[in-house]
């Protein structure tokens, strides 16, 4: 039995290499009694953290290892674990000796997983590092494998290790290593985009067209879209591949110059959603083949439909109209058909964001005034508030594990910096001290 913050759940016994926690790669939601859905007015107050305490000692070293190489990679595998959202790093009553504890040992110092592991060089001077997670309650080996690199010390591997030791414990490996790409507002207004670690390190620049631009949007395999104003119009430019140049993709090459907003990936690529205006003075969200075909129309009702986002299954798609006199949230079949207005209240929601197993929408609404972040669980028909102690949230994206909710959120002073935040909104951090931030997007890509 592994006890959360307020629930308990019964875990299988490991066998072989099943993941001994697999249950826990959906969030554990503690959902109030019944609500109206167009109520969101209840927090999610199930905590997504696990609180399953890892012991993680510095590394063995066999053979000529530097220190110095072991310590590194000791602080960046805890930094790592301890922002997966899945375990907590154990940091009291580690045990004081140089000799390697029993398995009782780390069970008193109240750990519940034991991750062992070993840095030593092939015989080709690479380094090779060895890991294995133990369970401390069966004393059963639920994770084990080793992984190489060439000096220097490459911290990728060390992401990549941890991601897959979520992997073994979740089901879903974790995002370490992720990137976040933003919209950053420079000065004499120019805005460019950027990426940067969610803890707020290797912040790089990605464009540099010398204009506006802005709404980002990536996919699984590394494609990036985006809006610019560097050809006077607002068109969509991107790259296909990371190696790729920037260049425009809507509208197509020869065709007639159109402005065009809110790119939306399908979730394999190969078509973007996309915003146009129409001469009425309304928008209608299109979808096309990247790099062929012609545009073709999904809304035409009246008003501005606009923000389009798609399902993880690639059938569906969310976007936001005022058709009805309220900025609503609808979700439609990607041929058009099939409309189906999921939000009732609120004076506004915007930004609909599908969560990666499909099952929930995250969004912003000014349900009772002020712009608050909400989670709707789409089978239940339910929004429930993620509490974010007083920052205006805008533009939410889900991380890749669907564990973390990134967003832009305005300060009282009208600044918008990047936040992180976990669905109970228990845990909310600051990615970087840099104002005029926007629209950030998860990427497990470096661009």
């Amino acid at each position: 039995m592994v006890r959360t913050d307020d629930v308990s759940l019964s875990l299988p016994k490991p066998t072989g290499a099943r993941p001994l926690l697999r249950g826990l790669c959906a969030f554990l939601l503690g959902l109030p009694g019944s609500l109206p859905a167009e109520v969101p007015q209840a927090g999610l107050r199930g905590h997504p953290n696990a609180h399953l305490v890892l012991a993680c000692p510095q590394p063995e070293l066999k053979g000529a290892i530097d220190p110095a190489l072991g310590r590194a990679f000791h602080e960046r595998a805890f930094r790592d674990l301890a922002d997966s959202g899945v375990v907590q790093p154990l940091q009291a009553g580690v045990p004081a000796t140089l000799e390697a504890p029993s398995l009782g040992t780390w069970r008193r110092a109240g750990a519940s997983l034991l991750m062992r592991t070993r840095l030593q060089r092939s015989w080709n001077g690479k380094l090779i590092i060895r890991v294995e997670v133990v369970d401390l309650g069966s004393e059963a080996e639920i994770f084990h494998k080793a992984y190489a690199c060439v000096d220097p010390f490459v911290p990728s591997t060390v992401h990549r290790l941890v991601n897959d030791c979520i992997g073994a414990l979740t089901g879903t490996p974790g995002v370490a290593g992720a990137k976040l790409v933003f919209a950053h507002e420079m000065a004499g207004g120019c805005t460019e985009l950027f990426q940067v670690d969610p803890d707020g390190t290797n912040l790089a620049r990605i464009t540099h067209h010398g204009s506006l631009t802005r709404s980002p949007a990536v996919t699984a395999n590394g494609r990036l879209s985006y809006v610019t104003y560097v050809g006077g119009l607002p068109q969509i430019w991107g790259r296909l591949s990371r190696k790729d140049t920037a260049h425009r993709l809507v509208p197509a090459e020869g065709a007639a110059a159109t402005m065009a907003f809110a790119p939306a990936w399908s979730p394999n690529g190969k078509r973007l959603a996309f915003v146009q205006p129409s001469v009425r003075g309304a928008a209608d969200i299109f979808i096309m083949p990247v790099g062929h075909g012609q545009p073709r129309p999904l809304t035409r009702a009246s008003g501005v439909n606009a923000e389009p986002a798609w399902s993880p299954s690639g059938q569906q798609i969310a976007f936001t109209s005022d058709r009805t006199g309220v900025r609503q949230i609808y979700i439609m079949a990607i041929d058009g058909t099939s409309v189906r207005q999921m939000t009732q209240a609120g004076t506004a929601n915007t930004s609909p964001a599908w969560s990666p197993d499909g099952k929930m929408l995250a969004y912003v609404s000014e349900a009772d005034g002020h712009p608050g972040l909400f989670v709707l669980l789409l089978a239940e028909g339910k929004a429930y508030r993620v509490t974010l102690g007083g920052v205006d949230p805008e533009a939410p994206s889900w991380s890749p594990d669907g564990r973390w909710l990134a967003f832009a959120g305005a300060l009282p002073e009208g600044q918008r910096h990047l936040y992180v935040a976990n669905l109970s909104g228990t845990q909310v951090r600051q990615v970087l001290d840099l104002p005029h931030c926007q629209a950030p997007q998860w990427s497990r890509f470096q661009f």
